[in-house]
């Protein structure tokens, strides 16, 4: 094989990446919209997230978060999750298809098939 080949090759790969590199650098968009104050992510919420939560100390309308019944903080649903957190831990670790499936998959899905 030609070694010139190989480090022609090597120096090109070393280029791109500095390009790359280069071009991350040089992105300043996101810090220009922070400084006109028109930045919309990561807003800090200072409440609960229920259909309405509190940022910057003002009360606002959640409209971007799956919580619109405003159950994430309900006590019933918290006391299930905290049972549910003693038995089975912070997660199953993995997809169901891998890692098998928990009896309380079962138990949702008939309850869900029932309501149905």
């Amino acid at each position: 094989m030609d070694g010139k080949l190989v480090q022609d090759t090597q120096m090109a790969v070393e280029d791109m990446i500095k390009d790359i590199f280069n071009k991350c650098v040089k992105f300043d968009k996101a810090h220009q919209l922070m400084s006109l104050g028109l930045y919309p992510y990561f807003r800090v919420i200072e409440s609960a997230q229920e259909p309405e939560v509190f940022i910057d100390g003002r009360r606002m309308i959640m409209v971007g978060s799956n919580n619109y019944l405003g159950l994430n903080n309900h006590p019933k649903v918290k006391e299930a999750a905290v049972a549910a957190l003693n038995k089975y831990g912070t997660g199953c670790a993995g997809s169901r298809f891998l890692n098998g499936t928990l009896d309380i998959h079962v138990q949702l899905e008939e309850k869900l098939a029932k309501f149905m």
